[in-house]
């Protein structure tokens, strides 16, 4: 082991004759503020520009055509094993959107398709909502009314086996 290495490397402290001034950066600073850059293309191009993984990731696209498991996306492949004998399994998961060239085209619903139903409104108004009130208070540590469990939250601390040591039962 050659005696000028250092076993702890630490970073060493400069003096005047080791410094070797401000170090150049390797990049070059941007001309304006990021928040203002990105806001000019290709950024601002990039960013509203949807692409077909976009819109078939959004809550709201529904095709009832697309493969929903393995089964599904192997069955309507383009394979035909009377004509493609002996492909290999890159040439035999090829769709027709691959082949197409429809870069970038969804298809589109058509009217007759069923769409999933729209969710209902939130209900807003009081007067549509059913109120309760039991006409005589309970005690909150009355074991009374309480769902049948193998632990009783009245003894021990909610540790203890019911008298007949059965289990939970529904």
């Amino acid at each position: 082991m050659p005696p000028t290495r250092d076993p702890i490397q630490s970073p060493k402290y400069e003096n005047e004759e080791t410094y070797v001034g401000k170090r150049d950066c390797q990049k070059a600073p941007y001309t304006s503020p990021s928040h203002l850059v990105q806001q000019q293309d290709p950024w601002n191009r990039l960013h509203s520009t949807t692409t077909v993984a976009s819109i078939r990731r959004d809550v709201y696209f529904y095709d009832p055509e697309i493969p929903l498991d393995d089964l599904d996306f192997r069955i309507t492949s383009l394979y035909n094993h009377h004509t493609g004998l002996f492909q290999d399994k890159a040439q035999v998961l090829v769709h027709q959107e691959t082949i197409n060239d429809t870069h970038g085209v969804v298809k589109l619903q058509y009217p007759d398709e069923i769409l999933p139903p729209c969710p209902l409104p939130p209900i807003t108004t009081r007067a549509m909502m059913r109120h309760w009130v039991s006409p005589k208070k309970e005690s909150i540590h009355s074991v009374q009314g309480t769902i049948v469990s193998p632990h009783n939250a009245a003894t021990n601390g909610g540790y203890s086996r019911k008298n007949d040591g059965g289990f939970f039962s529904t």
